[in-house]
């Protein structure tokens, strides 16, 4: 995927598709660019990072519950 594409088009299934809008991710001077759906906004695109990061550290191996 070329990566100054504004928005991605995918394939869901033989009749639907997805755009994603291109964003960007912030911390200070340092950033990432990341593809939402275009359906959610941009705080819930970012409820939805941190909501599957707290999942993934709860459920990994070893983790304090």
């Amino acid at each position: 995927m070329a990566p100054d594409l504004e928005t991605v088009r995918l394939q869901v299934d033989d009749t639907d598709s997805e755009t994603y809008v291109r964003d960007s991710l912030a911390l200070g001077d340092v950033f990432v660019t990341v593809y939402r759906l275009e359906s959610l906004s941009s705080e819930d695109a970012l409820d939805r990072i941190v909501l599957g990061f707290m999942a993934w550290c709860v459920n990994r191996p070893g983790a304090k519950r």
